[in-house]
């Protein structure tokens, strides 16, 4: 079995490329589960396996997939939107990662902010500022 690693999405800045070059040259198949393969220019290094990658369950049934003809050493992703499906992940498939509560914390800025303040870091003053638009989003978004 060929050692490799998945990864969910990429940002397209050129560091989703570097880590999949770093990866290859280490001796790593780079596996990428996306929904859009032409954003991205690293085919030269990896696989392409296109599922919806904003379904968890999705992802979930590609990576059982992908194990059972990869040797998969980790799973990652360099685009911050998707470090949390990536933590639930890693957890799931006891792999080394973040854990979810502690990517959960640093994607919210104002939830860091209190959790800093509450544990005596020093913090600039600051408040969650909140109207029926952004109120509307997340009921929409659940």
């Amino acid at each position: 079995m060929e050692r490799s690693i998945i990864f969910v999405e990429s940002n397209t800045s050129g560091t989703g490329y570097m880590l999949a070059t770093i990866a290859y040259r280490r001796g790593f198949k780079p596996l990428l589960i996306t929904n859009d393969i032409p954003r991205y220019n690293f085919e030269n290094y990896g696989d392409f396996h296109i599922v919806d990658t904003n379904n968890y369950n999705s992802v979930r049934d590609k990576v059982v997939e992908l194990k059972e003809v990869y040797d998969v050493k980790g799973i990652t992703s360099t685009s911050d939107y998707y470090m949390e499906m990536v933590a639930r992940l890693t957890e799931e498939f006891n792999y080394p990662s973040a854990s979810l509560d502690t990517i959960m914390l640093c994607r919210n800025k104002y939830n860091f902010r209190k959790h800093m303040k509450k544990n005596a870091f020093l913090s600039p003053n600051f408040m969650l500022i909140q109207n029926e638009w952004i109120s509307f989003i997340r009921h929409y978004r659940a």
